[in-house]
């Protein structure tokens, strides 16, 4: 599993488990409010997230439910279990799409990507996705017609901007190239080095080196090898007490939570009606799986 260039899946270490909490400091009528994201490291929060639309997960879920009564007027069986409304994130994933890592996090999953369907609460959702479906051409023609009627009911048909995901690169790279920052990550190598790996890189952004990638069967998703191998734990363990020991998490964080401050003063009004657009979307999806959700 390579390290993607963009801050939105970068591999962060994390050291300690707290709430997340998003408060606002004016009414929602106003165009300058700006909304505060408390930090908490536990889950890479950054100032720019109270600008994401983090319920994709569940406007899929929306969807199905749709497409699912949709297909069945048809007389195409398409079943769709009961799931949690949740916000998107799961084992290792934050709900803003950051890639999250701890010596607990190393430990349970060593490089490998967590899966949403096996949280609890999922569990008659994952037996349905663990049967193949297979749809004819007729049947995958309704499919679309259902998927874009669902979507038009919804109002989901075009995708939001994507203002956080873009204002969050440079402050993000900014960072990364920050004398504290590199600092720390020189002393992580240091701590790194007696594990021999042949292409350790510069930062633990850059981890899992390719050839461990290579070795540990991890692809873009991280899961092509079914669960992770005791070698590719130790790593991952040794990796993340590297990365706390050096300090290399903590100045990281707090550099980057800095500097996008600035970024969301700057931008107020366009994320503020982004943020409004993002809180109907979210009510219309919301009332979907109200209407439509399966018993338990």
């Amino acid at each position: 599993m390579a390290e993607p260039v963009r801050p939105v899946r970068r591999m962060i270490v994390v050291v300690m488990a707290l709430p997340l909490f998003l408060s606002s400091c004016a009414s929602e009528s106003s165009d300058q409010e700006i909304s505060a994201v408390k930090k908490n490291m536990a889950q890479w929060a950054l100032p720019l997230d109270a600008y994401q639309n983090d319920e994709g997960g569940n406007e899929a879920y929306a969807e199905q439910l749709l497409v699912g009564g949709c297909l069945e007027s048809q007389g195409i069986s398409w079943p769709v279990a009961y799931q949690p409304e949740q916000a998107d994130g799961n084992g290792n994933t934050a709900s803003n799409g950051r890639t999250l890592f701890s010596s607990d996090i190393a430990q349970r999953f060593g490089y490998h990507q967590a899966r949403t369907i096996d949280l609890p609460g999922f569990e008659k959702a994952r037996e349905i996705e663990e049967v193949p479906r297979e749809l004819s051409a007729s049947e995958d023609e309704a499919f679309t017609q259902c998927l874009r009627q669902a979507r038009q009911k919804m109002g989901t048909e075009d995708p939001l901007p994507q203002l956080s995901q873009e204002f969050a690169v440079e402050p993000y790279d900014e960072s990364e190239r920050s004398a504290p920052v590199r600092a720390a990550a020189k002393k992580w190598v240091t701590c790194m080095k007696p594990l021999g790996i042949s292409d350790l890189g510069s930062s633990p952004s850059e981890m899992p080196s390719d050839s461990l990638a290579k070795r540990f069967g991890l692809a873009g998703d991280g899961n092509t090898s079914p669960k992770p191998h005791s070698d590719e734990i130790a790593i991952a363990v040794k990796d993340a007490s590297c990365r706390t020991s050096s300090g290399w998490t903590h100045v990281l964080y707090d550099t980057e939570y800095e500097r996008q401050l600035p970024v969301v003063a700057k931008h107020a009004d366009e994320l503020n009606r982004l943020r409004i657009q993002i809180k109907a979307r979210q009510e219309r999806v919301h009332q979907v799986i109200a209407d439509n959700a399966p018993a338990r």
